[in-house]
Parts: structure tokens; C-alpha cells; sequence
């Protein structure tokens, strides 16, 4: 997100804390785990998810849930496609 929209965000006063970093990152230097981590409409940014996923698994609680969403690829594993974002097929 640019400075910009976390601006936005930071004056609606409504959010306990905002981070201006990737995802890899943040997880990696959370000592914080989570029942939810929720990514709607991020790993389109992302071909290979195996380094995501560990870190996601890594700071997850006991039962705790990964919610995101992707973009579906019918056959492969994973492509960039011609809008920059990546599709992932259901199987990868």
C-alpha cells in the first residue's frame, strides 16, 4: 500500500496498528500469532506460495485458519498473466 492510503487509514482511527511492509517480512518478524490471517486479493502478487504459506503456518495458532484468495489458472501450476497478477491452479 503507498503512504498515501495508510494516511487514510491512520486517520480513520479505527485500526490498532498499521505496518508498511511486505508480507514475507511482517510474518518473519512477528513474535505474534494469529486464529485468522486473512488475504484477500495479495498472493496475485505472488508465482511461487510455498515461503507464504511456512510463514503463514509459522504464526498461526493451534486450529487457527488461512483465509485468501487467487486468481484460478485451469492448467499449470502457476503464470503471470497479461494484467501482472498471477492465477494459481487449485491443485499448486
Amino acid at each position: 500500500m503507498s503512504e498515501k492510503m495508510l494516511e487514510q487509514a491512520r486517520q480513520k482511527n479505527v485500526y490498532d496498528a498499521i505496518f508498511h511492509t511486505g508480507i514475507e517480512p511482517f510474518l518473519s518478524e512477528s513474535d505474534d500469532c494469529y486464529d485468522l490471517v486473512l488475504a484477500a486479493d495479495v498472493l496475485i502478487y505472488f508465482g511461487p506460495l510455498d515461503v507464504v504459506f511456512k510463514k503463514v503456518a509459522q504464526c498461526l495458532n493451534k486450529g487457527g485458519m488461512f483465509a485468501f484468495s487467487v486468481e484460478r489458472l485451469e492448467v499449470g501450476t502457476y503464470v503471470l498473466q497479461p494484467s501482472t497478477r498471477y492465477a494459481h491452479n487449485e491443485d499448486y
